[in-house]
């Protein structure tokens, strides 16, 4: 993609979650354009729809209304080509941290080149952790080894 155009777009986005006695709109009417290599921060007190709008923007999470673009295509499933990275970073407890890191490649049967996975653990310092699992680890590192997991497939988008 180029550096120009809609990389990501969002036009009156909402979702609503029902049960069988009420329902509660988290997220309406939110509208967003981000072009390729745009940087952005959500933030908003607990509660207000931020992890919900990341699983939408992530195709995890089908929106009540509106639409979401990227790359000029519309996104109604999970994308390849976005990573998420979960506030408790989403890291199996009986796995290791090099397990957990190629978790993500070998769910989607995608080789990676050994040079880039030690790259990535080179860049985010987490060399040698490989044989540990997450609870030896401190909260920056499981961070990090999150970070690890979702950099390994060269998303274009990284939420």
């Amino acid at each position: 993609m180029g550096t120009s155009g809609k990389f990501l777009a969002l036009e009156g986005l909402g979702k609503t979650f029902q049960n069988e006695n009420e329902s509660k709109t988290v997220l309406e009417g939110v509208d967003l354009e981000l072009a390729f290599r745009d940087c952005l921060a959500i933030v908003g007190p607990s509660g207000c729809g931020k992890t919900t709008l990341l699983l939408a923007i992530a195709g995890l999470l089908a929106p009540t209304t509106g639409a979401i673009t990227f790359k000029n295509g519309s996104l109604r499933a999970p994308e390849h080509r976005i990573a998420l990275v979960l506030q408790h970073y989403g890291l199996f407890p009986w796995k290791t941290v090099g397990a957990n890191i190629t978790l993500g490649a070998r769910l989607q049967r995608i080789e990676v080149p050994e040079k880039r996975l030690r790259s990535v653990k080179k860049e985010l310092d987490i060399e040698g952790l490989d044989h540990l699992y997450p609870a030896q680890l401190s909260g920056g590192q499981r961070q990090r080894v999150a970070l690890a997991r979702a950099l390994l497939l060269n998303p274009l988008l990284l939420l």
